[in-house]
């Protein structure tokens, strides 16, 4: 039984493809959230109620800055306006920013304390 080049090829491109659709081995995006721990170090407002960025750091000293999703930030029960954040940031008190990374950027679903 033979079978034609231009077939074994199709079928082998259909396999790779298939492969691929899971994202394994792509950084661009990262579909399950992820949480990071740490206290506020920087809030950025664009109004009163609106975030614009939020920095973070962990225990390890890590860094991470974080964009708002396009509802707002969240959590708990209520939201996390800038002034709340800014409190945090005051007093030192810890929050956990659960997000999800698309093409480098961290945007945060919700936040809890």
């Amino acid at each position: 039984m033979r079978i034609p080049i231009a077939a074994l090829l199709g079928f082998l491109a259909v396999l790779l493809t298939a492969a691929d659709c899971g994202g394994g081995g792509r950084d661009d995006t990262d579909e399950a959230p992820l949480q990071v721990r740490g206290v506020v170090t920087d809030v950025r407002a664009r109004s009163l109620l609106e975030l614009e960025s939020l920095q973070v750091v962990d225990e390890q000293n890590i860094v991470w800055d974080f964009q708002p999703g396009p509802g707002g930030v969240t959590g708990g029960g209520h939201d996390y306006t800038p002034s709340h954040l800014r409190q945090h940031m005051v007093q030192g008190v810890p929050v956990v920013v659960t997000y999800t990374k698309t093409d480098g950027v961290l945007t945060i679903v919700s936040i809890s304390e």
